[in-house]
Formats: structure tokens, C-alpha cells, sequence
């Protein structure tokens, strides 16, 4: 029976089961993340140690994307740990979201295995008429391609047609907005101004932030950039509408248009912006 008994516990340790004495003994991971919020095709790094030291050892890096409905995690690669018991690993994340990196130190001898994670935002560029839209006022179309005065052709983008309004629900997901705005080469306006708006709720009259620019049918176009969060402390909070808005001087025929219109969101599937 003792024979038995030794076998199975060796058959056990054999399987990755722990013992009683390793679940009571556990491999303690401390991990960092380089950043907190990273944007699409930037790199990313978790470093941290483990305890009790076991240098030369390795340690798995495993990361879980939040598109991922299942709760699968990636395999990254592995990190051998340094004399000071330190590991190190650089990644770059395929998806955009929020994204959870988990650090695992298999068991050894009569510890069992150990883990840490940590989670992290990964921001991509999504076109603005990929999202929920409603217009207000005037006639938006969405124009596929824009012509502009130089070496501004073939862009997509939106077309504001009488001083169009048009509001984007964001979800309290995204953070900055980049506008590349013109007047499309066969438009008869003299001038427009644009308004880039966010706000918490759709028509609020206290915004959280605003930016304008006044442009001429002559010139090219001009990219506008403008922040949709207000940070207070170490809290951000995030506008949950952005809205644009125009007002034209002269006849329309169109006014006014916004071409590869991004806004940089914490959302699944999104691309690096190109506004070149």
C-alpha cells in the first residue's frame, strides 16, 4: 500500500498537480507594466521578480485581449530571470482594447506555481462614420473620394453640406480626436469655421472641451487635434459625445469637408490613423 501510495503522489507531481505542501508554498510574481495605456503598434513591457529567488529560471508571459470572448490568453514568450531574481519582456499587442498581462513561474521542487497580471489600455484609431452617428442638422454625407487644393487628393472622409451637425456616441472610450479639415476643391464657399465639440451628454450646453479653426477655399487643409478626456488627479474622465459642427460664409455647393476624420478609442479592432 505504501508503494501505491508514492506512486500516485509522484504520478501527481508528474501531472502538475500540487501537493499540500506546495499549494501551502507558492511561487510568490510581482509584476509592472512600462504603461498604462499604450497606442496601437506601440510596445509594450512587464517587468517585475519572483520569490524566492530562482535565478536562471524562467518565467511564461501570456496575454488575454478583451475582443477575446472566450478568455483566451497568448502565448508571448518566455523571460529568464536574472541573478537578482528580475525578469524583463517587451512585447507589441495585436489587438487594441483593454488587455490583461499575466506572468506565471511554473512550480519547482516544493513550491507550486505562482502568477501575477496586470491590465493595461491599448488605444486604436477608429474612422468616425464606423461609428454610432446622428445627425442634427444640415446634410452630412459621407464622401469616398475628397479632393483638395496640392497634394490632398483621394481622401475619405465626411461632407458637410449647409453648415452640417453631427454628433458621435463614444462610450466614454476614446481619447483625443484628429480632424483633417478643408474645403473641397469643388466647393463655391468662401469661408467656413469648424467646431469640434465633446460633451457627457448628447446636445449638453456645458462642454467638456472645444476647439474651432476658421479656413479659406484656397488653402489646404488643416489637421486639428483636441483631447476628449479632462484629467483631475490620476482620474480621467472620458466625454461620452463628440460633436462637429459648421457655420459657412458664401454659397455651398458642397462647404465644407472632414476627411479621414479618427478619433483614438479604447476599442476592439481598431488601425494605426493615416492622414497622409
Amino acid at each position: 500500500m505504501r508503494k501505491i501510495l508514492v506512486l500516485v503522489a509522484g504520478l501527481a507531481l508528474g501531472l502538475g498537480f500540487a501537493s499540500a505542501a506546495q499549494a501551502s508554498h507558492k511561487f510568490t510574481v510581482t509584476t509592472k507594466l512600462e504603461k498604462g495605456s499604450i497606442e496601437l503598434g506601440e510596445k509594450q513591457r512587464v517587468t517585475g521578480s519572483v520569490s524566492p529567488a530562482s535565478p536562471g529560471k524562467t518565467v511564461k508571459v501570456y496575454i488575454n485581449y478583451a475582443s477575446d470572448s472566450d478568455g483566451e490568453y497568448h502565448y508571448l514568450g518566455r523571460s529568464t530571470l536574472s541573478s537578482s531574481s528580475t525578469f524583463s519582456k517587451s512585447f507589441t499587442p495585436q489587438d487594441s482594447g483593454t488587455a490583461r498581462v499575466k506572468v506565471v513561474k511554473a512550480a519547482s521542487g516544493s513550491r507550486a506555481a505562482g502568477s501575477s497580471s496586470k491590465t493595461f489600455k491599448n488605444y486604436a484609431y477608429q474612422v468616425l462614420e464606423n461609428l454610432t452617428r446622428s445627425v442634427k442638422a444640415g446634410v452630412v454625407q459621407y464622401a469616398d473620394p475628397l479632393s483638395y487644393r496640392e497634394d490632398y487628393a483621394n481622401l475619405n472622409g465626411s461632407r458637410f453640406l449647409s453648415g452640417g451637425r453631427a454628433t458621435w456616441d463614444l462610450r466614454h472610450q476614446c481619447k483625443s480626436v484628429i480632424t483633417l479639415a478643408g474645403v473641397p476643391d469643388t466647393s463655391s464657399s468662401d469661408t467656413f469655421a469648424q467646431g469640434v465639440f465633446s460633451a457627457e451628454t448628447s446636445g449638453d450646453s456645458v462642454l467638456k472641451s472645444r476647439t474651432s479653426a476658421v479656413l479659406y477655399w484656397d488653402e489646404v487643409p488643416a489637421t486639428i487635434e483636441m483631447n476628449l478626456y479632462k484629467k483631475s488627479g490620476s482620474t480621467y474622465t472620458f466625454a461620452r459625445y463628440l460633436e462637429i459642427s459648421t457655420q459657412v460664409s458664401g454659397s455651398t455647393n458642397p462647404a465644407f469637408a472632414t476627411a479621414s476624420t479618427n478619433v483614438l478609442c479604447n476599442l476592439p479592432g481598431g488601425f494605426p490613423a493615416d492622414l497622409d
